[in-house]
C-alpha cells in the first residue's frame, strides 16, 4: 500500500473517531451507531455491547442530566490494510450533570478520566466502520470517589 493510501484510510477512520464523540456528546444515539458495522462490539469499560440495537439501547438510558465532552487525541494507527485497520485512541472525557437546555455545567476534577479506545476499523458496502471499540479507564483523579 502506498503512502496515500494509507493516509485516506487514516483519515476516514480518524473521522469515525471524532463523529462518534460529537455524537455521543449531542445525544445522537441513532447516528453514533450508524458507524458501527451492524454487528460491531463496543466495550464500555467492561460492559461488553454487540450489535448496533444493544450500543443504541444503552445509550439510551443515560441520563438526561449527564453532560460529556469525550476529547480524542493522539490517535495512533498500528495496522492499517485495505479493508481494515488498528488504532489505539487517547480519550478524555468530561462529565457534569444539569439542565440538558444548553446552560454551562460545573464540574470538578473528579468528573474527568482518561481512557483509550482500541478500535479495530473494517471497510464495508456502507464505508469505513468502528468494527470493535474497546474502552479502558487508564488515568482517574486521585480523589476521585470509588463506587
Amino acid at each position: 500500500m502506498d503512502a496515500r493510501a494509507r493516509m485516506e484510510i487514516e483519515w476516514e477512520c480518524r473521522n469515525l473517531c471524532y463523529e462518534f464523540a460529537h455524537c455521543i456528546d449531542s445525544r445522537r444515539y441513532v447516528e453514533l451507531t450508524a458507524l458501527f458495522t451492524q454487528n460491531g462490539v463496543f466495550n464500555r469499560v467492561g460492559q461488553v455491547l454487540n450489535g448496533r440495537a444493544a450500543i443504541l439501547a444503552a445509550l439510551e438510558q443515560r441520563s438526561l442530566e449527564m453532560r460529556t465532552r469525550h476529547v480524542c487525541h493522539n490517535i495512533h494507527f498500528s495496522e492499517v490494510g485495505e479493508k481494515f485497520a488498528r488504532a489505539l485512541v487517547y480519550n478524555t472525557t468530561l462529565t457534569g450533570r444539569g439542565d440538558p437546555s444548553g446552560v454551562p455545567v460545573p464540574y470538578g476534577l473528579t468528573q474527568g478520566v482518561f481512557l483509550e479506545f482500541r478500535d479495530f476499523y473494517r471497510l464495508t458496502p456502507e464505508g469505513w466502520r468502528i468494527a470493535e471499540r474497546i474502552a479502558s479507564t487508564v488515568l482517574t483523579p486521585s480523589d476521585m470517589p470509588q463506587h
